[in-house]
Formats: C-alpha cells, structure tokens, sequence
C-alpha cells in the first residue's frame, strides 16, 4: 500500500465516505443493551464513561427489568441457609451457586423477609432496628431505618413492594402490640417510601384490622392491575385469639395505601387445607395444601373477581418424590413447573413439571431457611437518612 493510498483512505473515513462503521443511534443501543443479562451489564460497565453512567440510569434499569420480568429467562431461587445464600437458575436447575455475602457470619441470625424486582429484603437480627435492602448481583447494600417500636409489640412483619403507576419501591412494615393491660392487641403500620437516586421518606399509616398469618409471606404480581398491591393471608382482629376463625387475603394497594380484602375461592374455604400464596403466569394464586399428600392450585384469571378463580392443577406429593411426607410448594418455574421444598432435610429442592410428569432436583449443601423467586436486576437505592413526612 502506497503513501498515497493510506492518505486517501484516511481522508475518507475522517469525510464519512469510506470504510468506517455507523454509529448506531443512541436508542437502539439502549434498546440493545437492556436484553442483556445484568451481568454482563456488570461486566460491560469500564467499556466506557457513557456506559457506566448509563447502567446506572433509573430509566434504563427499569427497562431492563421489564425485559427480565416479561421473557423471564432471569427468573432464580435464592436460598438462604445457617451459613450463606445460594442461587440456583430456574431454566438449567442443575446447581446452586454460592453467592457472595456482604454481611457478618454466621448468618444464623439473619431473617430474610422477601424480595422484590432482584433486592432481596433481610435483617441481621430479630430485633434490629434496620431494614437492609441487598441486591445479591451488583452486590449493593443499603440500610433502612425503623421507626423505634414499642416493646410490647408481639410479631413484625414487612413487605416490599414495587409501585408501577409512581416508579415508587414502598417498605411496609406491620407491627403487632398488646394494649396497656396486655390483654389485647392492636395492629399498626409505617411506610417507607423508596426511589432510585433520591431520599427516602416514612410516614406513619395507623392501625388496621387485620392480623397477619404467622408466616407473614407476602406476594406481589406481575400482572395488572394487581401488580401494584402486596398480598398476605390474614385474620381480622374481631378475634384475634381464636386461631380457628377463617383466614382471609388481604391486599395493600401500594398507590392509595389501604386495605382491602380479596375473596378465596369457595372450596379452599370448605376444604380446611393450609393456604399459601403464589402466582403462576402472573396471576394471583394459591396453593391449597392437605397434608399430608395432596394440594390444589387456583388460579385467580381476572384480578380482584371471585367468579374468576379456577382450578388450575392438582398433584399428589408422591409424583414428586416418593417417601416424601413433609414438603412446602415454593411457586412456580418458567415454564409453569412447580417448585417444591423436602421439608425434612430442607436440602432438597424439586422442579416437577404436573404435564410430562417428570421431577429435576437440586441439593443445597445446608438446610434452608427461606427459599423464594426473584429476578436479576439493577435495582439500587442510595444510602440517606429516612424523614418523616
């Protein structure tokens, strides 16, 4: 190649002209880059300042969530044991990975509350007066402060919901007390109100009239409308005591702040089995469990209508694994497999799919102490003191 030649192909390309490639326009490459698993986004994040900044744009981590949400190909477990988390990857569902801990051991202690869009929400010790908001893939780690509490109070439980309608993350934290006399109680409830990139600011809601089921599992869907409430399984309080009076589902929706009840389908409520909340396909739904052998699923199809509830399927536990007596339905895999817990050795966990009636299994090297879906994702607060207002 010629002195000549060189000069003019560096002509070109400075002019446009030439050989050099097109820059894609900037919203194609966001659209692109969201697709991608957050870990390579972790990974992609010293190409360069332009990335850098940008993966840490709330707007573009919202759409990379939805990407996540909608194919649900970054649908994991997470489990937590006496010593440490693991992950284990619905699709494959051949290991469970150790994650890395960013908190003190032994985590014996530690009581995870659940998780929401890829955060997963935990306190190092029953009576902390912090909330921690952990997101196991970038690692993040921040602090939520409690309002203090009175040290009368019975149980506290907390959700952790995401709103859709504001791009609002609310902390809703239900303490139960006993009365002055300490012969009944009363049930109250703080918000916390949480934003990427902004303070966080609490308020005081009062006292509701239901008392939570003493799991405290609370649920949130995928689908609208009711993706913008929190779920639990509850008792109201005209009976607090009377731990044979009928459960009921209540819902706090995450816009306006109440409490509203949402009707079970009639069987459940006929079958005396335990009840557990759980979504498939997005939809609200429950598994209803008599031990020791069988469990229902139903399926509500349209939010918040109780001529909508059907039955979806109905399993015996020994399809699953026989021998196995004792066992606790977690939810529901990507591609409608049900996820259940030996309850025995917490060590085994089962992916059985009710169509082919085939069953995947994965052993924990541990007992577990929870175990739950969540999503990866790039979902961060910053760290600020909590005001009230």
């Amino acid at each position: 190649m010629t002195r000549g030649t060189r000069k003019r192909e560096r002509e070109d390309h400075n002019s446009g002209t030439g050989t050099a490639q097109p820059r894609l326009p900037a919203e194609i490459m966001e659209e692109i880059l969201s697709r991608l698993p957050v870990k390579s986004l972790i990974r992609f994040q010293g190409v360069c300042k332009s990335w850098c900044n940008l993966f840490s744009d709330p707007r573009f981590i919202t759409m990379n969530l939805k990407q996540s949400t909608e194919t649900n190909r970054r649908s994991r477990l997470i489990i937590s044991t006496a010593s440490t988390f693991y992950s284990v990857d619905l699709q494959a569902f051949d290991r469970a990975k150790r994650l890395h801990v960013p908190f003190p051991r032994p985590l014996g202690k530690i009581h995870v509350l659940g998780s929401c869009n890829g955060i997963v929400c935990l306190t190092l010790s029953q009576h902390e007066k912090r909330i921690h908001l952990w997101n196991p893939i970038s690692r993040d780690f921040q602090d939520v402060p409690l309002r203090a509490f009175d040290l009368r109070y019975r149980r506290m439980f907390v959700g952790f919901g995401y709103n859709p309608t504001s791009d609002v993350y609310k902390i809703v934290q239900i303490y139960t007390f006993f009365d002055s006399s300490f012969k009944s109680t009363k049930t109250v409830v703080d918000v916390y109100k949480l934003q990427m990139n902004a303070h966080g600011r609490t308020h005081h809601l009062g006292e509701v009239e239901y008392e939570i089921k003493e799991d405290g599992t609370w649920l949130q869907l995928s689908q609208a409308p009711g993706n913008r409430a929190l779920h639990w399984m509850a008792r109201r309080r005209d009976d607090p005591y009377n731990h044979l009076s009928p459960e009921v589902l209540v819902s706090f929706d995450l816009e306006d702040e109440k409490f509203r009840e949402v009707q079970l389908p009639e069987p459940t409520k006929e079958s005396g089995g335990q009840l557990r909340l759980t979504s498939l396909d997005g939809c609200l739904s429950v598994f209803c469990i008599s031990y020791p052998w069988d469990v229902d699923v139903w399926v509500m199809k349209d939010y918040g209508l109780k001529h909508s509830w059907i039955k979806k399927l109905s399993f015996n536990v020994s399809d699953i694994a026989s021998g196995t007596k004792f066992f606790r339905p977690v939810g529901f895999g990507i591609n409608g497999e049900v996820i259940v817990l030996d309850d025995i050795d917490g060590k085994s966990i089962f992916l059985y799919d009710p169509v082919s009636k085939r069953t995947r299994n994965v052993q924990i090297p541990g007992r577990t102490r929870y175990i739950n879906t969540y999503v990866e994702s790039l979902v961060a607060f910053r760290d600020a003191d909590y005001v009230d207002g």
